[in-house]
Protein backbone atom coordinates (compact mmCIF):
# COMPACT_ATOMS: atom_id res chain seq x y z
CA UNK A 1 0.00 0.00 0.00
CA UNK A 2 1.43 3.65 -0.86
CA UNK A 3 1.39 5.42 2.13
CA UNK A 4 2.11 9.30 2.89
CA UNK A 5 3.33 10.36 6.20
CA UNK A 6 3.07 14.36 7.18
CA UNK A 7 5.03 15.08 9.96
CA UNK A 8 3.85 18.21 11.84
CA UNK A 9 7.05 18.95 13.55
CA UNK A 10 5.80 21.92 15.22
CA UNK A 11 3.14 19.83 17.46
CA UNK A 12 3.58 19.63 20.87
CA UNK A 13 5.32 16.16 21.20
CA UNK A 14 7.14 15.49 17.90
CA UNK A 15 10.87 15.23 17.83
CA UNK A 16 13.00 14.16 15.49
CA UNK A 17 13.60 11.06 17.37
CA UNK A 18 10.23 9.61 17.67
CA UNK A 19 9.90 10.30 13.94
CA UNK A 20 12.70 8.21 13.46
CA UNK A 21 11.08 5.23 15.25
CA UNK A 22 7.57 5.59 13.46
CA UNK A 23 9.16 6.24 10.23
CA UNK A 24 11.13 2.72 10.49
CA UNK A 25 8.38 0.95 11.98
CA UNK A 26 5.85 2.31 9.11
CA UNK A 27 8.19 1.30 6.26
CA UNK A 28 8.71 -2.32 6.92
CA UNK A 29 4.71 -2.79 5.95
CA UNK A 30 4.12 0.37 3.88
CA UNK A 31 5.53 1.69 0.55
CA UNK A 32 6.03 5.03 2.41
CA UNK A 33 7.23 8.37 1.52
CA UNK A 34 7.73 10.86 4.51
CA UNK A 35 7.07 14.47 4.14
CA UNK A 36 7.00 17.25 6.49
CA UNK A 37 4.48 20.55 7.02
CA UNK A 38 6.02 24.15 6.84
CA UNK A 39 3.71 26.38 8.18
CA UNK A 40 -0.55 26.07 8.55
CA UNK A 41 -2.45 24.64 6.39
CA UNK A 42 0.46 23.09 4.51
CA UNK A 43 -1.55 19.77 5.35
CA UNK A 44 -4.63 21.05 3.62
CA UNK A 45 -2.01 21.14 0.39
CA UNK A 46 -0.50 18.17 0.50
CA UNK A 47 -3.70 16.35 1.03
CA UNK A 48 -5.24 17.53 -2.15
CA UNK A 49 -3.17 15.66 -4.49
CA UNK A 50 -2.52 12.35 -2.41
CA UNK A 51 -4.93 10.62 -4.78
CA UNK A 52 -3.66 11.83 -7.98
CA UNK A 53 -0.35 11.02 -6.76
CA UNK A 54 -1.12 7.47 -6.54
CA UNK A 55 -1.60 7.53 -2.61
CA UNK A 56 -4.27 5.05 -0.95
CA UNK A 57 -3.45 5.98 2.71
CA UNK A 58 -2.34 9.46 4.28
CA UNK A 59 -1.26 9.12 7.88
CA UNK A 60 -0.32 12.25 10.14
CA UNK A 61 1.69 12.55 12.62
CA UNK A 62 0.29 15.86 14.95
CA UNK A 63 -2.42 16.97 16.74
CA UNK A 64 -5.53 17.29 15.82
CA UNK A 65 -5.32 20.51 13.88
CA UNK A 66 -2.73 18.08 11.67
CA UNK A 67 -5.58 15.60 10.98
CA UNK A 68 -7.69 18.08 10.40
CA UNK A 69 -6.17 20.12 7.53
CA UNK A 70 -5.22 16.51 5.94
CA UNK A 71 -9.53 16.12 6.06
CA UNK A 72 -9.83 19.05 4.57
CA UNK A 73 -7.60 18.50 1.90
CA UNK A 74 -9.18 15.07 0.99
CA UNK A 75 -12.52 16.72 1.16
CA UNK A 76 -11.30 19.42 -1.05
CA UNK A 77 -13.14 18.38 -4.58
CA UNK A 78 -15.98 17.02 -2.81
CA UNK A 79 -17.12 13.75 -1.22
CA UNK A 80 -14.91 11.04 -2.69
CA UNK A 81 -15.16 7.16 -1.48
CA UNK A 82 -12.20 6.22 -3.49
CA UNK A 83 -10.18 8.72 -1.95
CA UNK A 84 -7.00 8.09 0.19
CA UNK A 85 -7.90 6.67 3.56
CA UNK A 86 -6.87 8.75 6.78
CA UNK A 87 -4.93 7.74 9.82
CA UNK A 88 -2.90 9.61 12.75
CA UNK A 89 -0.25 9.10 14.95
CA UNK A 90 -0.32 11.54 18.27
CA UNK A 91 2.23 14.43 18.34
CA UNK A 92 0.03 16.86 20.01
CA UNK A 93 -1.26 17.69 23.31
CA UNK A 94 -4.62 16.58 23.39
CA UNK A 95 -4.90 14.41 20.44
CA UNK A 96 -8.57 13.94 20.88
CA UNK A 97 -9.80 12.40 17.47
CA UNK A 98 -7.44 9.69 17.66
CA UNK A 99 -7.84 8.98 21.11
CA UNK A 100 -12.17 8.77 20.23
CA UNK A 101 -11.29 6.57 17.73
CA UNK A 102 -9.55 4.08 20.36
CA UNK A 103 -5.35 5.03 19.78
CA UNK A 104 -3.37 5.13 22.87
CA UNK A 105 -1.83 9.07 23.87
CA UNK A 106 1.20 7.16 22.96
CA UNK A 107 3.19 7.81 19.52
CA UNK A 108 4.70 4.63 20.02
CA UNK A 109 1.95 2.34 20.93
CA UNK A 110 -0.24 4.16 18.58
CA UNK A 111 1.74 3.42 15.62
CA UNK A 112 1.71 -0.88 16.88
CA UNK A 113 -2.48 -0.20 16.87
CA UNK A 114 -2.11 1.64 13.37
CA UNK A 115 -0.31 -1.52 12.24
CA UNK A 116 -2.40 -3.45 13.49
CA UNK A 117 -5.45 -2.38 12.15
CA UNK A 118 -3.43 -1.83 8.70
CA UNK A 119 -3.07 -5.50 8.77
CA UNK A 120 -6.65 -6.41 9.88
CA UNK A 121 -8.22 -3.98 7.33
CA UNK A 122 -10.00 -2.38 10.24
CA UNK A 123 -11.77 0.99 8.76
CA UNK A 124 -14.67 3.27 10.32
CA UNK A 125 -16.54 5.41 7.39
CA UNK A 126 -17.44 8.62 9.69
CA UNK A 127 -19.29 11.82 9.05
CA UNK A 128 -17.91 15.01 9.72
CA UNK A 129 -19.13 18.29 10.57
CA UNK A 130 -18.96 21.91 8.46
CA UNK A 131 -18.73 25.40 9.18
CA UNK A 132 -19.08 28.16 6.46
CA UNK A 133 -19.15 31.67 6.30
CA UNK A 134 -18.60 34.35 4.38
CA UNK A 135 -15.27 33.96 5.72
CA UNK A 136 -14.60 30.52 6.00
CA UNK A 137 -15.59 27.37 4.80
CA UNK A 138 -14.39 23.78 6.67
CA UNK A 139 -14.55 20.87 7.74
CA UNK A 140 -14.40 19.24 11.58
CA UNK A 141 -13.53 15.90 12.30
CA UNK A 142 -15.16 16.01 16.14
CA UNK A 143 -15.75 19.46 17.60
CA UNK A 144 -16.47 23.38 16.40
CA UNK A 145 -16.87 26.09 19.00
CA UNK A 146 -18.22 29.77 19.27
CA UNK A 147 -17.07 32.72 21.78
CA UNK A 148 -14.84 31.80 24.96
CA UNK A 149 -13.27 28.08 24.20
CA UNK A 150 -12.12 30.13 20.47
CA UNK A 151 -11.07 32.83 22.01
CA UNK A 152 -8.57 30.73 24.44
CA UNK A 153 -7.46 28.54 21.83
CA UNK A 154 -6.64 31.81 19.59
CA UNK A 155 -4.61 33.22 22.89
CA UNK A 156 -2.96 29.91 23.15
CA UNK A 157 -1.89 29.74 19.51
CA UNK A 158 -0.31 33.55 20.01
CA UNK A 159 1.52 31.70 23.03
CA UNK A 160 2.31 28.88 21.07
CA UNK A 161 3.94 30.98 18.45
CA UNK A 162 6.28 32.97 20.65
CA UNK A 163 7.77 29.46 21.73
CA UNK A 164 5.72 29.24 24.91
CA UNK A 165 5.28 25.80 25.94
CA UNK A 166 1.55 24.07 25.52
CA UNK A 167 0.00 21.78 28.07
CA UNK A 168 -3.44 21.17 29.68
CA UNK A 169 -2.36 23.30 32.96
CA UNK A 170 -1.85 25.96 30.58
CA UNK A 171 -4.88 26.20 29.03
CA UNK A 172 -7.08 26.03 32.57
CA UNK A 173 -5.16 29.28 33.40
CA UNK A 174 -5.61 31.03 30.48
CA UNK A 175 -9.55 29.71 30.89
CA UNK A 176 -9.55 31.00 33.68
CA UNK A 177 -8.34 34.56 32.81
CA UNK A 178 -10.34 35.15 30.01
CA UNK A 179 -13.40 34.14 31.47
CA UNK A 180 -12.87 36.61 34.56
CA UNK A 181 -12.66 39.27 31.48
CA UNK A 182 -15.22 38.62 29.53
CA UNK A 183 -17.66 38.67 32.91
CA UNK A 184 -16.57 41.97 33.69
CA UNK A 185 -16.62 43.07 29.76
CA UNK A 186 -19.97 41.30 29.64
CA UNK A 187 -20.64 39.21 26.82
CA UNK A 188 -22.43 39.75 24.09
CA UNK A 189 -25.04 36.69 23.64
CA UNK A 190 -25.03 34.33 20.03
CA UNK A 191 -28.50 33.22 18.58
CA UNK A 192 -28.47 29.72 17.64
CA UNK A 193 -31.26 28.16 15.11
CA UNK A 194 -31.39 24.79 15.32
CA UNK A 195 -32.53 22.61 12.31
CA UNK A 196 -36.71 22.52 12.53
CA UNK A 197 -35.89 26.63 12.19
CA UNK A 198 -36.42 27.04 15.73
CA UNK A 199 -34.00 29.87 17.50
CA UNK A 200 -33.11 29.27 21.25
CA UNK A 201 -32.89 31.83 24.28
CA UNK A 202 -29.28 33.41 23.49
CA UNK A 203 -26.68 31.66 24.51
CA UNK A 204 -22.68 33.21 25.90
CA UNK A 205 -20.85 30.96 23.83
CA UNK A 206 -21.60 27.34 21.88
CA UNK A 207 -19.54 24.11 21.89
CA UNK A 208 -20.73 21.95 18.83
CA UNK A 209 -19.92 18.30 19.41
CA UNK A 210 -19.43 15.43 16.38
CA UNK A 211 -17.64 12.82 17.96
CA UNK A 212 -17.09 12.35 21.60
CA UNK A 213 -15.95 12.90 23.98
CA UNK A 214 -15.41 16.27 23.74
CA UNK A 215 -11.72 17.11 24.47
CA UNK A 216 -9.21 14.91 27.17
CA UNK A 217 -7.58 16.81 29.99
CA UNK A 218 -5.11 14.24 30.93
CA UNK A 219 -6.26 10.89 31.25
CA UNK A 220 -9.75 12.03 31.71
CA UNK A 221 -12.22 12.16 28.88
CA UNK A 222 -14.59 15.28 29.10
CA UNK A 223 -18.16 13.74 27.71
CA UNK A 224 -21.28 16.50 28.08
CA UNK A 225 -23.17 13.39 27.02
CA UNK A 226 -22.55 9.70 27.07
CA UNK A 227 -23.34 8.64 23.05
CA UNK A 228 -20.03 7.80 22.35
CA UNK A 229 -18.39 6.68 18.85
CA UNK A 230 -20.51 7.71 17.13
CA UNK A 231 -20.55 10.72 14.46
CA UNK A 232 -24.16 10.75 12.98
CA UNK A 233 -25.47 13.90 13.77
CA UNK A 234 -24.35 16.89 15.86
CA UNK A 235 -24.72 17.89 19.45
CA UNK A 236 -24.63 21.78 20.89
CA UNK A 237 -24.57 23.06 24.23
CA UNK A 238 -24.08 26.67 25.30
CA UNK A 239 -24.47 28.95 28.47
CA UNK A 240 -27.28 31.03 28.81
CA UNK A 241 -24.80 32.98 30.91
CA UNK A 242 -21.69 33.74 31.71
CA UNK A 243 -20.84 33.26 35.32
CA UNK A 244 -18.05 31.48 37.68
CA UNK A 245 -21.15 29.63 38.68
CA UNK A 246 -23.07 28.19 35.50
CA UNK A 247 -18.86 27.38 34.34
CA UNK A 248 -18.63 25.70 37.43
CA UNK A 249 -21.98 23.67 36.87
CA UNK A 250 -21.35 23.27 33.54
CA UNK A 251 -18.11 21.97 33.96
CA UNK A 252 -19.46 19.53 36.48
CA UNK A 253 -22.02 18.30 33.90
CA UNK A 254 -19.34 18.06 31.52
CA UNK A 255 -17.86 15.26 33.73
CA UNK A 256 -21.18 13.69 34.97
CA UNK A 257 -22.62 12.97 31.29
CA UNK A 258 -26.03 13.37 30.81
CA UNK A 259 -26.56 15.39 34.51
CA UNK A 260 -26.45 18.67 31.71
CA UNK A 261 -29.61 18.05 29.62
CA UNK A 262 -31.62 19.01 33.12
CA UNK A 263 -29.59 22.48 33.99
CA UNK A 264 -32.22 25.09 33.25
CA UNK A 265 -29.43 27.80 32.38
CA UNK A 266 -27.67 25.54 29.82
CA UNK A 267 -28.67 25.03 26.26
CA UNK A 268 -28.89 21.47 24.32
CA UNK A 269 -29.81 20.83 21.41
CA UNK A 270 -29.04 16.60 20.31
CA UNK A 271 -28.92 14.99 16.92
CA UNK A 272 -28.79 17.89 14.68
CA UNK A 273 -27.93 17.85 11.16
CA UNK A 274 -28.00 22.01 10.65
CA UNK A 275 -27.84 24.81 12.65
CA UNK A 276 -27.11 28.71 11.55
CA UNK A 277 -25.42 30.59 14.06
CA UNK A 278 -25.42 34.74 14.56
CA UNK A 279 -23.00 36.53 17.26
CA UNK A 280 -24.09 40.04 17.84
CA UNK A 281 -20.52 40.78 17.28
CA UNK A 282 -17.52 39.35 15.50
CA UNK A 283 -16.92 36.58 17.60
CA UNK A 284 -14.22 33.77 17.64
CA UNK A 285 -14.59 30.58 16.13
CA UNK A 286 -12.80 27.27 16.30
CA UNK A 287 -12.70 23.83 14.67
CA UNK A 288 -11.15 20.52 16.34
CA UNK A 289 -9.35 22.99 18.70
CA UNK A 290 -7.73 25.16 16.26
CA UNK A 291 -8.69 28.58 16.25
CA UNK A 292 -10.15 30.37 13.01
CA UNK A 293 -10.89 33.74 12.87
CA UNK A 294 -13.92 36.06 14.22
CA UNK A 295 -17.57 36.01 12.22
CA UNK A 296 -21.25 36.68 12.65
CA UNK A 297 -22.83 34.47 10.91
CA UNK A 298 -21.93 31.15 10.53
CA UNK A 299 -24.03 27.66 8.75
CA UNK A 300 -23.02 24.21 10.81
CA UNK A 301 -23.75 21.52 8.99
CA UNK A 302 -23.37 17.23 9.69
CA UNK A 303 -22.55 15.20 5.96
CA UNK A 304 -22.30 11.56 6.40
CA UNK A 305 -19.93 8.80 5.29
CA UNK A 306 -17.58 11.57 4.84
CA UNK A 307 -14.08 9.51 5.55
CA UNK A 308 -12.52 6.23 6.12
CA UNK A 309 -10.52 6.38 8.55
CA UNK A 310 -7.92 3.40 10.11
CA UNK A 311 -9.46 2.33 13.54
Amino acid sequence: MRALLVVNTFATTTSPEIKAVISAALENKLDLTVVTTEQKLHAVEIAKTAKSDGYELIIGFGGDGTLNELANGLLANGLDPTGPKLAGIPGGNANVFLRNLGYANDPIIATAQLLENLAKNSTKTIGLGKLTSAEISRWFLFNAGFGIDAQVLAKMDLQRNRGKYVSDSAYAILAIRELFNEIRKGKSPILITDQNNVTAKPVQFALIVNFAPWTYVGKFAISPLVRLADTSALDIFGSHKLSISNTVRLISSFITADKIKSDPQTLVLERQQSLDIKALTPTWAQVDGEPLKKIQVAKVEHFANCLTVIA
